[in-house]
């Protein structure tokens, strides 16, 4: 009878977690698009496990989502602010696949994240400041949307950051001067094509890593 007793615990955390968490999140992304392919109506299905629907991959457990990634899919709607509860969530590649609406601020609860890709897309609204938060990041892709508004300082916190892509936008106002006091890994800055003003930041000059700076088609002023 002792024995039994002691052997309960253990038969409990040895009974894998479920993750409806994930699943509810998965869905409701799928119900804030149109599928005009119906790629995500045949595919996303209760008879299979999330982990095997198209876009989706997951840790080895198979129980936690890690990337959602769709590119050059026609998707048309919004990007569900449930997204943010996939809190093991790694890679978001939203690419090209004519998503309209803000960027959810609720990306900042996904600690994990380290690539954001979310160019060729209607998107509109302003850069999040919350997106500051996500210190893991390394890649961040909001080029060739209708964002518009300045380019938020806390960005500055992003210090794993190696490619920043904002170009084709309608972002205005000056280059934060510190925001890149603290990010060494920068590789590729591409600012081009928006309003911006002011003076470059001489922080850039620091940037040891840094193999493209594309700042044309602006209206910044000053030295060099």
């Amino acid at each position: 009878m002792v024995l039994l007793i002691l052997l309960a615990p253990c038969a409990t955390s040895l009974t894998p977690p479920s993750n409806n968490t994930d699943l509810a999140a998965l869905l409701d992304f799928k119900e804030q698009v149109k599928d005009p392919n119906g790629i995500l109506a045949s595919n996303w299905t209760a008879s299979a496990p999330f982990c095997s629907w198209v876009g989706v991959s997951c840790d080895s457990s198979g129980k936690w989502v890690t990337g959602l990634e769709f590119e050059d899919m026609a998707l048309e709607g919004t990007i569900s602010p449930q997204i943010g509860n996939l809190s093991f969530l790694s890679s978001l590649v939203l690419s090209n696949t004519t998503l309209i609406g803000p960027v959810p601020t609720e990306l900042d609860r996904l600690p994990r994240l380290q690539t954001l890709v979310l160019s060729y897309n209607s998107l509109s609204g302003t850069i999040p400041s919350i997106l500051g938060n996500l210190t893991r990041l390394e890649s961040l892709y909001l080029n060739s949307n209708k964002v518009f508004g300045g380019i938020p300082q806390e960005l500055a916190n992003l210090n794993n950051l190696q490619i920043l892509r904002l170009s084709d936008n309608d972002l205005s106002g000056p280059i934060p001067q510190g925001l890149f006091n603290n990010t060494p890994n920068l590789s590729r800055i591409q600012l081009g094509s928006n309003r911006l003003t002011g003076a470059i930041p001489g922080s850039v000059g620091s940037l040891s890593k840094l193999e493209m700076l594309v700042l044309e088609n602006n209206l910044l002023s000053g030295s060099i």
